[in-house]
């Protein structure tokens, strides 16, 4: 692959990440980046922040080849916001290429292959990944606290969830605070910690260039499909206010 400079875009887990990175397959190199765990920042500043970085490394627009930006799962808002402002990008008629990769999906590619990344999304539910045995992909998954099995993983070929067994989840790292199920892990006794990393948003960057090299050959440009999994939480109260009606 021949040098590439893409912009890397993520608003689907702790605020925004943005970052401009030269693309020399296999490696990389990170140009400039800004983070902030602002989630308000995403929607507000995406255009100037993407100026910014463009002044800091003396390119112009004209020289951006590509967009990689997170298609989720995470923040509901977060995502729609990202794959919103690349929608956009992709409308605008320049060259630049646009393709959707998992922010999550390539945090874990930096875990050992015994951990797996939980992300909260409500006080009882959210996701995990982890990497698959063969160490070339990654699996993702559901917590719900509310459901028998709590953890459930993501079957691609079925669209569906599959109930995985509690074991099977390893040494668990978690992105953020998450006390409900902290207090669950700890009652099952599988060892957890906080994912803590000062260069959080360095990582992210990394990871979706990782994760955007590892799938370049099954990717298809401009595909900007949301990655939920779940449902989010207006659906779940509307679900749940059908049930009561019925059962009246």
């Amino acid at each position: 692959m021949a040098a590439l400079n893409f912009f890397v875009l993520d608003t689907s887990l702790q605020g925004v990440t943005l970052g401009l990175v030269t693309i020399e397959a296999p490696s990389h190199r990170i140009l400039a980046s800004y983070g902030s765990s602002q989630p308000g920042e995403a929607a507000a500043r995406l255009p100037e922040l993407c100026q910014r970085l463009l002044k800091e490394t003396d390119l112009a627009l004209e020289d951006i080849d590509g967009l990689l930006v997170s298609h989720g799962p995470g923040s509901f808002t977060g995502i729609k916001i990202g794959l919103s402002f690349a929608a956009g990008w992709n409308r605008a008629g320049t060259k630049t290429k646009v393709y959707g990769v998992s922010s999550v999906k390539g945090l874990q590619r930096q875990l050992p292959k015994n951990q797996s990344l939980f992300l909260p999304a409500t006080q009882t539910a959210g996701y995990f990944s982890q990497l698959q045995e063969s160490q070339t992909a990654v699996n993702l998954g559901v917590i719900d606290l509310a459901l028998s099995s709590v953890a459930a993983r993501f079957q691609e070929s079925t669209d569906s969830l599959q109930p995985i067994a509690q074991k099977d989840l390893g040494e668990v790292k978690i992105l953020g605070v998450w006390p409900k199920v902290e207090a669950w892990l700890a009652e099952q006794n599988i060892p957890w910690s906080r994912y803590e990393n000062p260069l959080l948003h360095e990582s992210v960057i990394t990871g979706m260039v990782e994760e955007f090299i590892a799938k370049s050959d099954k990717l298809s440009e401009g595909e900007l499909t949301a990655v939920y999994l779940r449902k989010s939480a207006p659906e779940e109260k509307l679900d749940n206010l059908a049930k009561a009606l019925s059962q009246d």
